[in-house]
């Protein structure tokens, strides 16, 4: 195990290195993911509900259009808070964030969210991962993205659609879900490697690595015979 682990750590400093050479504006999840949404306030204090907000409305949901919905709703209320939020009407909140995937469902849940931050955590953002796993619309991938954004706390690998798609195609995991997906990269991964796994796999999947046609003349993998699914599936 110990000599795959440190095969896997080879591929990974791989792509690292890819990403690194890069324009980071280039890349979607640096100039309009969650961290650069919290970036849209200047109170230190409201980040964690920037972060809540950039990830929450992301499912489903390219980053270009998760940071247009956070910045619609920026621009039309100001400096955005739950209370904000929770005496907003859905049909205006729904109209603000219309771009987002299932914006119905997301602008019904984002407003019980608020709601439970004013009621239960003095209109804050909770800081551990059980109570943000308890939050209506929020599962292990949001809770642990918060965590991570906007409290430099790491408990669990984040996997998103990249995350599932390269940590399979390169045999990381062999899943079906992308919470067993977490489960198997957890058993190998070095802690000090998830702050910044899910962010590199998914600068890496969205220059190169894409789900639907992947890159692969320009990928370092490919041209160090370092991905199972291309010597496999696509190079037959």
């Amino acid at each position: 195990m110990e000599e795959e682990t440190s095969e896997r750590l080879k591929t990974l400093q791989l792509i690292e290195e890819y990403i690194a050479k890069k324009n980071k504006e280039d890349i979607p999840v640096n100039s309009m993911g969650a961290e650069a949404i919290a970036g849209m306030t200047q109170n230190a204090s409201n980040k964690p509900f920037y972060t809540f907000l950039g990830t929450f409305l992301s499912p489903q949901t390219h980053d270009e259009k998760t940071f247009e919905a956070v910045k619609t709703l920026h621009t039309t209320f100001g400096e955005l808070t739950p209370e904000i939020i929770n005496h907003t009407s859905l049909e205006t909140l729904q109209k603000c964030i219309k771009m987002v995937g299932f914006a119905k469902t997301k602008s019904k849940r984002l407003k019980e969210c608020c709601k439970i931050f004013i009621e239960k955590y003095d209109g804050k953002v909770p800081s551990t991962f059980d109570e943000l796993c308890a939050l209506p619309g929020v599962g292990t991938k949001i809770a642990s993205l918060i965590l991570a954004i906007a409290f430099d706390c790491h408990v669990a690998i984040p996997v998103d659609t990249h995350v599932f798609t390269i940590s399979n195609r390169l045999e990381w995991a062999d899943a079906t879900t992308p919470e067993s997906t977490r489960i198997q990269l957890e058993e190998w991964l070095p802690k000090d490697k998830w702050s910044t796994f899910n962010k590199v796999l998914v600068s890496f999947g969205q220059c190169c690595c894409t789900k639907k046609s992947p890159k692969c003349s320009e990928c370092p993998l490919q041209q160090a015979r370092r991905c199972p699914y291309y010597l496999h599936t696509l190079q037959k």
